[in-house]
């Protein structure tokens, strides 16, 4: 192990990383989440990184020196911009050594959550429930189409409320009390997603707009029907 070096250890489900200083000590988005405390860019000595488990050196790609990854690792300490699908510890090793902040763990994690997503869709489409949220879909076009601001996140939403609409349909609920629970899963997703982007703002600003294309998704329904 070097300077510049890209160290990582296994912790149990996750693998966490650092830019190894070369003196014994690392430079790593430390303790975060596990610890209940805000993830820090800090300098911790191998005992505290390792936790001991056994440290590996990672041949990631590097744009730079060993002593400019170093002060690259170095000139961000103090930073609380931790995110676990944004900015984790493997993206900040990534762009101190190579200027991408890249992260194989989050983009599997992403990857693994759309298989599951669409599994869970395949097998939808093996029940009446599945059948009624495809005959929704001109619903959901409409809306997405009539959405000032909208992006695939929100319409993400969209599909996760007229499933959840269609589906208790299909288990005998009264149309209204089907839509409102469409309307809940919809408006929780949209929250959750945009805290996930944007923390409590985000929020805010994702339920305000999948109100604004629940608003305008009904008046055009009705402008359909009419």
């Amino acid at each position: 192990m070097a300077r510049g070096d890209h160290l990582s250890v296994r912790r149990g489900w996750y693998t966490h990383h650092a830019i190894d200083l070369g003196d014994g000590y690392v430079v790593q988005y430390g303790r975060g989440v596990s610890d209940g405390v805000n993830a820090t860019v800090q300098v911790s000595s191998y005992e505290t990184f390792a936790k001991g488990r056994p440290m590996e050196v990672v041949a990631s790609p590097a744009s730079y020196e060993a002593h400019e990854i170093a002060l690259r690792a170095l000139s961000c300490l103090g930073e609380q911009d931790y995110h676990i699908l944004w900015n984790n510890c493997e993206h900040f090793v990534n762009w101190c050594r190579s200027g991408n902040r890249q992260s194989q763990q989050a983009d599997r994690f992403m990857q693994t959550a759309s298989e599951v997503v669409t599994k869970v869709a395949v097998g939808l489409v093996a029940t009446g429930a599945a059948r009624l949220a495809l005959k929704a879909s001109s619903r959901l076009s409409t809306k997405a189409a009539g959405r000032v601001a909208t992006t695939p996140w929100l319409i993400a939403a969209d599909a996760a409320q007229l499933i959840a609409e269609s589906t208790a349909s299909a288990l005998g609920r009264e149309q209204n009390a089907a839509k409102r629970t469409g309307q809940a899963v919809g408006a929780g997703t949209s929250a959750g997603i945009g805290a996930l982007t944007a923390g409590p703002v985000g929020a805010a600003l994702a339920v305000g707009l999948w109100a604004v294309g629940e608003a305008v998704g009904t008046a055009l329904s009705s402008r359909e029907r009419g």
